[in-house]
């Protein structure tokens, strides 16, 4: 399987900086263009596709649900911070606490952090913030005003920036935005491995439209689902797992196309309270080709320590939405952090 780079033509925060005197002002109506509605397995709002440029004019986009109220972005990141082999779970998550302690000033709903097995030197951040904002002026202090979408645009893209130059303060490597192009086919490579090797360099392609991103053929049983030519097993867990390192998640395994790992991060509930932890919840998903059977991705858990075992749960009756709470959405999971028995009752 290739593991292509999605986002060939967006620059990253330093090759940003150069062409600040082009940029976009801040606070300028923002050009936004529309991509369609997707409705994902799992989720139960339909899912709007946005781009625009960010202040630094890269494009970027984010992702809303139809009736407004939550908006999404996602960055690429590359490099050191991604985790290493015989690195635990718990080091790996605490790296990226310190970027969520940064951003808690911000109406900042959640931020989500995927990597994959088969692009291990890579990560997919994804950050959700709702629409609604204090008002600046004195006069209407108390009242809450929801944003359009455009000015949602002007806003999240004034965001990018600082939120691609605190990934690549804290760890080093290169953090950029992804656009459109890139997010459509990235979310489709998740619920159908096979593609990620027609990806290739996506400028030579046809324009994929966000429509056909989500499985033409959902069947879910009780401890697994088949989306298109794929089958996935998903596992969930509050809290992140202790002193157990990544590659017994994401190393190869027989008859498993990729695997990943996936924490929701929520901010403490009290702003101003700065020894709170930032609370967590995970989930881990093994897919593999329909015709190999499930029972193999299932053996997971065969390679964790026992009191690993002991707290992470198989989703039961829940696959489909349990698979779309770690497929990188950023909306999937109510609040960002639910416990076990609370993913598979959104569906």
């Amino acid at each position: 399987m290739s593991r292509f780079s999605p986002t060939p033509a967006v620059a990253s925060t330093a090759e940003a900086r150069k062409q600040i005197p082009g940029a976009i002002p801040r606070g300028r109506s923002a050009r936004v263009g529309s991509h369609g509605v997707c409705r994902i397995p799992g989720v139960v709002p339909g899912l709007r596709l946005h781009e625009a440029p960010d202040s630094y004019g890269r494009p970027f986009a984010f992702v809303s649900t139809t009736a407004g109220g939550l908006h999404a972005i996602a960055v690429e990141y590359s490099g050191d911070g991604a985790p290493a082999p015989d690195e635990s779970v718990e080091a790996w998550v605490a790296r990226w606490e310190r970027v969520v302690a940064e951003l808690r000033a911000s109406p900042l709903q959640g931020i989500s952090v995927m990597t994959e097995s088969t692009r291990p030197h890579v990560l997919r951040f994804v950050l959700t913030y709702t629409d609604t904002e204090p008002s600046n002026s004195a006069a209407s202090s108390r009242r809450r005003g929801r944003a359009n979408v455009s000015e949602m645009a002007v806003r999240l893209g004034s965001r990018v920036p600082r939120i691609c130059s605190l990934l690549e303060a804290d760890a080093g490597g290169r953090a950029a935005p992804l656009s459109a192009r890139s997010i459509t086919y990235a979310i489709r490579a998740v619920f159908d491995p096979s593609v990620a090797d027609m990806v290739g360099e996506i400028d030579g392609r046809p324009a994929p439209r966000w429509r056909d991103v989500a499985p033409k053929t959902v069947r879910e049983a009780w401890d697994h689902v088949v989306h298109d030519r794929a089958a996935s097993v998903t596992w969930v867990m509050t809290g992140v797992p202790e002193s157990e390192p990544t590659d017994a998640f994401l190393s190869p395994a027989p008859r498993c196309a990729n695997a990943r790992l996936h924490v929701f991060f929520r901010q403490p509930s009290s702003p101003t309270t700065h020894h709170d932890r930032v609370a967590t919840s995970f989930t881990a998903s093994s897919v593999g080709a329909t015709d190999d059977g499930v029972a193999a991705l299932g053996e997971l858990p065969n390679r964790l320590s026992r009191p690993v075992r002991w707290r992470l749960r198989r989703v039961f009756g829940g696959q489909v939405a349990a698979f779309a709470a770690g497929a990188g959405l950023g909306m999937a999971v109510p609040g960002q952090l639910k416990p076990p028995q609370a993913v598979g009752a959104r569906r």
